[in-house]
């Protein structure tokens, strides 16, 4: 593990689910993503993805409105949970 993602307690998300995100940001779709916020309350935000980028060892979805949701703590997508397997790169 990379020491910044050692820092920035971030956990992989598996390759899976990555390529579900990065296909909701090209196609522009419209989602809704369910995700718990830095306290561990959980959050929602709606809205059209338009970027995924890592910065400082974590990896982040940004919607067009300027949000941003890192991308292990997203608890589902368009009402569909995330599997413990497909969240962690690790958990296989």
């Amino acid at each position: 593990m990379p020491e910044s993602e050692k820092r920035s307690g971030y956990e992989p998300i598996s390759c899976d689910f990555y390529d579900v995100l990065e296909e909701m940001t090209v196609r522009k779709k419209h989602c809704r993503i369910a995700y718990v916020d830095r306290t561990g309350t959980p959050r929602e935000m709606r809205g059209i993805p338009n970027d995924l980028y890592s910065k400082k060892g974590a990896e982040f979805l940004k919607f067009e409105d300027g949000r941003v949701v890192r991308l292990d703590r997203i608890l589902a997508v368009n009402d569909e949970p995330v599997s413990p397997a497909r969240r962690s790169a690790t958990a296989a």
